[in-house]
């Protein structure tokens, strides 16, 4: 007598034998001309500012925006307006509001075609821009965000 469970068996373990693919999430925004990946993990929500406003409120907290493209040693893009995208980030009881010109979209990355940046001579990454990867025409730079705002955590 066989076992009704023999038929099974084969193809189950074909399947667990199959490669696992490694994916990262990132939600890919263009700041000042410049496409930047954020794990997605962070972001919260994506909020739409009125022009003129500087706070926004999340979670009984009044969150100052802060200028992104500033921190990122980014010039002002001439004839340009004004970022009209807020990324409400969070790590653990952190906020922050962080201001971009728009949200590209979603991705899941590869995690073996993400390439760490390369480090200076003195061993340290190039401030928060750790890793880069290629979209179709583009290169996109992976930002750590930790790294990015300790300085401007309230």
């Amino acid at each position: 007598m066989t076992s009704p469970f023999r038929s099974l068996a084969g193809p189950a373990s074909r399947r667990r034998a199959r490669s696992v693919v490694e994916r990262s999430t990132f939600v890919i925004v263009e700041l000042r001309g410049e496409r930047f990946a954020l794990p997605v993990e962070l972001v919260e929500r994506v909020v739409r500012m009125p022009a003129g406003l500087r706070h926004v409120r999340v979670a009984d907290q009044d969150l100052a925006l802060i200028e992104t493209g500033s921190l990122l040693g980014l010039a002002p893009a001439a004839g340009k307006a004004a970022p009209t995208r807020t990324l409400i980030v969070r790590d653990r009881s952190h906020w922050w509001a962080l201001e971009v010109d728009a949200v590209i979209e979603v991705c899941a990355v590869e995690t073996a075609t993400i390439t760490p940046c390369p480090a200076d001579a003195s061993g340290t990454r190039r401030g928060a821009r750790v890793a880069t990867f290629e979209r179709p025409g583009q290169t996109i730079v992976v930002l750590d965000l930790l790294r990015l705002l300790p300085d401007v955590a309230s």
